[in-house]
């Protein structure tokens, strides 16, 4: 990677780098993304126009999705050992009472819980292991101005440094991952859609003590929502006002604005006077926004670059991450190989569009019929229904825990990794009697995450390790051999070729009656999860997608109820199964037509086609 001149240059003179990815915003998307690209062997340059991560109004919330992938790299338990709060469930206070928002304890997976841990110390744990890789570079100071094009294709960037001189980075794609306000986006001429909402956020901290609360917990009241988040050493809290209503607010006094806290919350009653000024009470102007096309050839925007997203929820870094690790998953092979062209960026929006859209129909549905009546004082004397049902039927905790946790289409981490494999080991000697029997009662090794190593191995019937595929292995005489990739198809003859497998299959299974239930809980979440994403699409679609996901959801409840029955179990799905991809082909042709959620799909997917199946009629416009 060539670096730019650093003492003899003229004030104004331009330097330029040449790279394979140049990512404007060390935010969680762009460090996410810098991250796997280096893993991948890429040439990557960070850009980031502060001097550091410590700042206000950074999100710090790890959903189980999150973590997860983390754990995919072999990360979790470093990062995991960085100072965080976690909270297995998600509470509210309101004037009725205690409620359960959210169990993430009726996740499945190993993280169920959300990690409260400071987005700064998170940035820093992500671009720490992103600097142990040779092909990865950060230059902080650095702001992206604009993007440099030829020929109608975006080449690389221009940014200025922190003494003013200005540098070109040219590179195969560029990526604009800097927030919600990003000045590479405006200068490619993509506008945002705007969608407005009625609340602003003022944001402030106070002392926390050992007799406080020990969980992240809402408060509701007429006028007035609170958000507090247990930091450890102090409350970070939120408080939830109406659009633009903070000059009103400042002109009725700090004092009154303590009070308010004070009533809303009496265990901090003691403490609103370490609020002294309204310099401690910063203000965070919310929007909402989303690009119609996210990419230009060369360029893609990610995260809130992308779509500006609520404080709803928190799921601000959840979709920011992923966003990095669908492009990481679909641009880092073909940046590799030289291959790398604007089929591949469509491809990112056509993967993460959806649940953008999705989760803003969520956050807007929420504002606009729960929280606009909440600020404007017209909350109900009782508790609201949705409250009431998730503490009558505590199950149904687990819909908001996975919409939250999880979230739609979550991503997985299948970025191929450079240079990691490691020199096969002896294999391990086993007595034959114990071979296929005693697999529980060893610890197993100390290793990575599964997905952070693709390598298979190549295993005995009795479960003693080969080769790893593609590794040297020693011979008689000490003479090498290599395992050719080709033999990875005959892994899986032996009933051990995945080592995973062998203590997976020796897990206790379920009762039949857990196993009922649990399939009862599993059906009952999806069919919540398709009913909101159903609510989700009647506003964008004018209840075209309504009816085949309700007709989707009902088919779920009734499959549950006819799955101990064979016998009208097969006339069941010969009969559904044939309705449901029709109606689904009806109704996914209407919503490429004429829907706004899509709106773009079409050029996209034309994009993608080679071009000797392309038609010569104009395409299709698509704002922004």
């Amino acid at each position: 990677m060539e670096q730019p001149p650093s003492g003899n240059q003229l004030p104004g003179q331009t330097a330029r780098t040449q790279v394979g990815c140049c990512i404007a915003g060390c935010g969680p998307a762009g460090a996410m993304l810098g991250l796997l690209l280096a893993r991948a062997g890429i040439e990557v340059l960070v850009l980031e126009k502060h001097s550091g991560f410590l700042r206000d109004f950074r999100g710090d919330t790890l959903h189980p999705s999150t973590l997860q992938l983390f754990d995919e790299l072999g990360l979790a338990e470093p990062l995991l050992d960085l100072p965080h709060q976690k909270a297995p469930v998600l509470g509210v206070t309101t004037d009725a009472g205690d409620f359960t928002l959210a169990d993430f304890r009726r996740l499945p997976g190993r993280y169920r819980f959300l990690a409260f841990m400071p987005q700064w110390d998170f940035l820093d744990f992500v671009v720490g292991q992103a600097r142990r890789l040779p092909s990865f570079e950060l230059r902080m100071q650095a702001e992206a101005l604009e993007v440099l094009e030829e020929a109608g294709r975006v080449v690389g960037l221009t940014y200025r440094d922190q003494d003013g001189q200005l540098h070109q980075v040219h590179a195969q794609l560029t990526v604009a991952a800097d927030g919600r306000d990003s000045g590479l986006r405006r200068s490619a001429r993509l506008r945002p859609k705007v969608f407005g909402v009625p609340m602003d956020v003022l944001w402030f901290r106070l002392p926390r003590r050992r007799t406080d609360p020990m969980q992240t917990f809402g408060r509701l009241s007429a006028g007035h929502l609170l958000v507090l988040i247990d930091r450890g050493a102090y409350w970070q809290i939120a408080s939830v006002i109406a659009k633009d209503a903070a000059s009103e607010l400042r002109g009725l006094g700090l004092a009154s604005f303590r009070a308010s806290v004070a009533d809303l919350v009496p265990f901090l009653a003691d403490r609103v006077g370490e609020l002294r000024s309204w310099d401690d009470v910063r203000t965070l102007r919310v929007q909402v926004d989303r690009l119609r096309r996210w990419f230009r050839p060369g360029l893609l925007c990610i995260g809130d670059a992308a779509h500006a997203m609520s404080p709803i929820g928190g799921v601000g870094i959840n979709l920011a991450v992923h966003d990095a690790v669908a492009t990481a998953n679909l641009v880092a092979r073909p940046l590799r190989d030289g291959t790398q062209s604007t089929r591949h960026l469509a491809r990112v929006q056509l993967r993460r569009v959806v649940p953008t859209v999705i989760v803003q129909r969520m956050q807007r549905t929420i504002q606009n019929r729960f929280l606009s009546p909440l600020l404007a004082g017209q909350l109900p004397t009782k508790a609201p229904l949705a409250l009431r049902m998730l503490r009558r039927y505590p199950v149904l905790q687990a819909i908001p825990a996975r919409l939250i946790g999880i979230g739609v289409l979550p991503e997985h981490v299948r970025t191929p990794a450079a240079n990691t494999q490691q020199p096969a080991t002896a294999p391990t000697q086993r007595p034959a009697d114990k071979a296929d029997h005693d697999h529980t009662t060893s610890p197993a090794p100390s290793r990575p995450s599964r997905s952070a190593d693709k390598r298979r191995c190549l295993c005995t019937p009795s479960g003693a390790a080969v080769a790893a595929v593609g590794a040297p292995v020693t011979g008689p005489g000490g003479a090498a051999i290599a395992v050719p990739s080709s033999a990875a198809g005959d892994v899986a003859r032996y009933p051990w070729h995945d080592p995973d497998q062998r203590t997976r299959r020796q897990e206790p299974s379920m009762d039949q009656q857990a196993r009922e239930q649990a399939f009862m809980n599993a059906l009952a979440t999806e069919h919540f999860v398709l009913q909101a994403a159903r609510s989700a699409i009647v506003g964008e679609q004018v209840g075209r997608g309504s009816i085949y996901l309700g007709a989707v959801s009902s088919a779920l409840i009734a499959l549950g109820f006819l799955a101990q029955v064979v016998t009208r179990l097969d006339p069941f799905v010969a009969a559904v199964l044939p309705a449901l991809f029709l109606l689904g082909e009806f109704t996914f042709a209407a919503l490429l037509r004429d829907g706004n959620m899509v709106a773009c799909a079409m050029p996209l997917l034309r994009s993608t086609w080679p071009a000797s199946r392309r038609t010569r009629s104009a395409p299709a416009r698509c704002g922004g």
